[in-house]
């Protein structure tokens, strides 16, 4: 089902077999269980559920904490979620293990640059906003919508961000656009 791009099944597909792996007793059923867990967690973001993402990462994480997939996946989800330093972590952590892939290191070093590039973009638009608050009118305007195009690209990589939100409601204030600074 996942591979089908149908994650609604392919979710429930894995919390069933999680539920039901108990009963069959498996001789590596703590092996097929990271493994599911890992995969309902890649469901899950796919789905655009960050933190039950990290929550699964987390169980898998605590039967295999060398399980290098689900911490790069973990790392992702504290991306998404805009905990850039957790992520951040996550991935260095992959990156110093000595016995990771390079499908992992590559992995793992895509995670890295996304939260240096999302972090650059949150810190610059921040900047930005508290020089606003001495900025003529006439700059207000043009300054704030690059704000907001910037914050749009870093929503690309941490769609649940709750800095960015925020940050997107200043730039929206200064506009003098209060309905929509609301909305966040």
């Amino acid at each position: 089902a996942f591979r089908n791009d149908d994650f609604i099944t392919a979710l429930q597909l894995y919390t069933s077999a999680l539920q039901h792996l108990e009963v069959i007793k498996l001789p590596d059923s703590k092996k097929v269980e990271v493994g599911l867990f890992s995969n309902r967690a890649a469901t899950h973001m796919m789905l655009g559920n960050p933190l039950l993402a990290a929550e699964d990462c987390c169980s898998a994480l605590k039967l295999d904490p060398l399980h290098f997939k689900a911490q790069i996946r973990l790392s992702r989800s504290l991306l998404q979620l805009g905990h850039f330093e957790d992520a951040n972590q996550e991935a260095r952590d992959v990156l110093n293990n000595k016995s990771l892939t390079s499908d992992h290191e590559i992995g793992a070093q895509q995670v890295l640059d996304d939260v240096v590039q999302t972090q650059g973009i949150v810190d610059e638009c921040a900047r930005k906003l508290r020089e606003l608050e001495e900025v003529d009118d006439a700059d207000l305007e043009h300054i704030s919508a690059a704000v907001l195009f910037s914050l749009e690209q870093a929503l690309q990589l941490a769609p649940r961000s709750s800095l960015i939100a925020t940050l997107k409601a200043e730039a929206y204030r200064f506009l003098g656009d209060s309905d929509t600074a609301v909305e966040f």
